[in-house]
């Protein structure tokens, strides 16, 4: 079970996509998506449960064309996890 999480804040009108991607042999799937409103504050969360082989990768990713701005006005902060629910 992989599970992520994003906050932003930001007084700009900027949003931010990202998205949970598992990659095998045959290629990359989205599985899960998470977004952040333009201004203010917004969290969103996401879990999913993947059957894996050995050397497939979850990673989050950003949605291309999309960007992360730092600055004392705008924070996003964000979280991954994952662990074996069984063998």
């Amino acid at each position: 079970m992989f599970t992520a999480s994003m906050m932003t804040r930001t007084d700009s009108t900027a949003s931010v996509r990202c998205h949970m991607v598992h990659s095998n042999e045959a290629g990359e799937t989205r599985v899960a998506t998470m977004y952040g409103m333009s201004t203010g504050y917004y969290a969103d969360a996401n879990a999913v449960i993947i059957e894996l082989a050995l050397g497939d990768i979850v990673t989050v990713q950003l949605q291309a064309g999309d960007q992360i701005i730092h600055s004392n006005a705008s924070t996003v902060e964000s979280t991954f996890s994952g662990f074996l629910l069984f063998t």
